[in-house]
């Protein structure tokens, strides 16, 4: 862990004073340029906060031949009943967390400090505390992780030497599954529905009804009046038959269907009726032949009368 904050002094060998008041960067470093080849060495005269002053003198060379950087490096130790907060992920504890916030309390619930933060290495310091007992609260979760509500107690005792540390973890937070729409469902008026279509009205003129006979007038002409002859004509072209007055109707539908048992039952009704007609037709030729005959018969017996 780098400290910053400290101040040294830089010293030749033969004890004069060089350089003063150095002190350490955010990255825990001094650096000194344009020194001669010869001994030198570092003196403290201020330490970081909550650590002790190194009274050490550290010493190094600057040989003629010297290229490089030369590095020097100066320990603290923590001033007696000193803590260490140390914030580190649950599920892996090699992971420092940085960004949570602290605030520490006594036995009895007083705040002493506040807006205590982790730093990048997860740590916060606490300089020299009394023998007593203590806490951290956790009043704000680094960023991605639930925040931790159990306070965190630890007790100083009066004859504490050097660091003390405190480990808190906490754990990531997890988002929780979003529910697709179930694309089974498609709900209300869906289009691929099948449609079961209009249905069809059975008063359709259309479609007359089966065994409804039709009556034809004394003014129909399918019905001719006595002594009007009529003439049958040549049957229907294509049918290879001499005209009768009978329609063929070839059935290709499905016998089972309600419709085609009605259009059966139709042309069986339409195959009657001609032949009805057919009757009467003839009945109607035999009289009218009986009368001509009669007529011819009375006219001839009258005009052989007037002759004689």
């Amino acid at each position: 862990m780098v400290l910053k904050g400290a101040v040294f002094d830089l010293y030749n060998e033969a004890g004069e004073r060089v350089e003063e008041g150095l002190a350490t960067n955010e990255e825990g470093s001094v650096t000194v340029t344009g020194l001669r080849p010869g001994n030198y060495y570092f003196e403290e005269t201020d330490a970081p906060e909550h650590y002790q002053l190194s009274v050490e003198q550290h010493e190094f060379t600057i040989e003629r031949s010297q290229t490089t950087t030369l590095q020097v490096e100066v320990e603290n130790q923590l001033v007696d009943g000193a803590v260490v907060l140390v914030k580190v992920d649950r599920a892996n504890q090699d992971r420092r967390l940085a960004g949570a916030e602290f605030q520490l309390e006594s036995v009895d619930g007083t705040i002493l400090e506040s807006n205590l933060v982790t730093d990048p290495l997860g740590q916060i310091l606490i300089g020299k505390l009394e023998p007593g007992e203590y806490a951290f609260r956790e009043t704000k979760a680094p960023t991605g992780y639930r925040l931790n509500r159990t306070p965190v107690q630890f007790g100083v005792e009066g004859d504490e030497q050097g660091r003390f540390e405190v480990f808190v973890t906490n754990t990531r937070r997890t988002s929780p599954p979003t529910n697709p729409p179930d694309p089974g469902d498609p709900g209300p008026g869906d289009p691929g529905e099948p449609d079961p279509g209009d249905p069809v009205d059975p008063g359709d003129p259309s479609d007359p009804g089966p065994g409804d006979p039709v009556d034809p007038g004394p003014g129909d002409p399918s019905d001719p009046g006595p002594g009007d002859p009529v003439d049958p004509g040549p049957g229907e072209p294509g049918s290879g038959e001499p005209g009768t007055g009978i329609e063929r109707v070839n059935d290709v539908g499905n016998s089972n269907d309600q419709h085609g048992t009605s259009n059966e039952n139709e042309r069986k009704e339409n195959s009657v009726l001609p032949q009805t007609g057919e009757e009467r037709l003839l009945y109607l030729l035999i009289s009218g032949i009986l009368l001509l005959s009669s007529g011819i018969y009375f006219v001839t017996r009258s005009r052989r009368r007037r002759i004689m």
